[in-house]
């Protein structure tokens, strides 16, 4: 891979000097940007941008084209990676990501196994190898993913929430049972990881987390053994000043 023209993002991760704050946006491509929603119109679907390596390499680039940031950051989702799951993703007009098959009981999570990222999501690594080849070195790019937290919230719910009202439940009432949804979730997440680092992106970032502090704090007491886990090995994992961190009222 070519050396990076603008490392200046990787040397303010590492706490190295820089003659500017740089810049990235977690949204950077976006419907703000009239090329962006032509080409998610030729996609037909939002699910179909994202799993047509060529399209997503495009929406990723589109920013970098227009301002001088200094990152680009991959077009996916992170529900990707419950869906390869087989939870059947979909996205309802108005109203963003559903799944058709929630997680409520054991059984269901029972039936869950890690995918295999070469496969189930081959199109995602296939994306960024698209990008890298054509960024040349130009700036880094921000793979990323959904914390095993945030996949598990989003699993059990069935869509977005206001109150998270089902995964709060589980959390108080089956404490064992969310611990083995988050051990599952961990390897998937931690496989796409590795993919994306072998594919060729410079560092992850790792969010969101709704409520991840009543999360951690809850399971820590009644289910001491595993909470931090999960989190704790996909940091180890992670090379030095290469992982970008966001949560919500995260417990230090």
């Amino acid at each position: 891979m070519p050396a990076l023209q603008n490392d200046t993002l990787i040397r303010a991760l590492l706490r190295q000097p820089t003659a500017y704050t740089p810049v990235w946006l977690m949204r950077q491509a976006g419907r703000y940007l009239p090329e962006y929603n032509e080409t998610r119109r030729r996609a037909g679907s939002f699910l179909a941008l994202c799993k047509t390596p060529s399209l997503a390499a495009e929406v990723t680039l589109q920013p970098l084209e227009r301002f001088p940031l200094d990152a680009a950051i991959l077009f996916s989702d992170i529900l990707t990676i419950p869906d390869a799951m087989g939870l059947g993703l979909y996205f309802a007009e108005g109203e963003g990501p559903r799944f058709e098959r929630p997680l409520r009981d054991e059984t269901s999570i029972a039936k869950l196994a890690a995918p295999d990222p070469s496969e189930s999501l081959r199109y995602v690594t296939d994306a960024i190898g698209e990008v890298r080849r054509t960024l040349a070195g130009k700036v880094p790019l921000i793979g990323f993913s959904g914390s095993p937290y945030t996949l598990a919230c989003y699993m059990v719910e069935g869509q977005a929430s206001d109150d998270w009202r089902n995964v709060k439940l589980m959390l108080h009432q089956h404490p064992s049972l969310l611990h083995r949804l988050l051990e599952t979730n961990t390897r998937p997440v931690e496989r796409a990881d590795r993919g994306g680092r072998e594919r060729g992106d410079d560092l992850r970032h790792m969010g969101r987390e709704p409520f991840s502090g009543v999360v951690q704090g809850v399971l820590a007491r009644i289910h001491p053994e595993g909470v931090v886990p999960a989190q704790a090995q996909l940091r180890c994992d992670a090379r030095p000043g290469h992982r970008l961190h966001q949560g919500r009222g995260a417990l230090a």
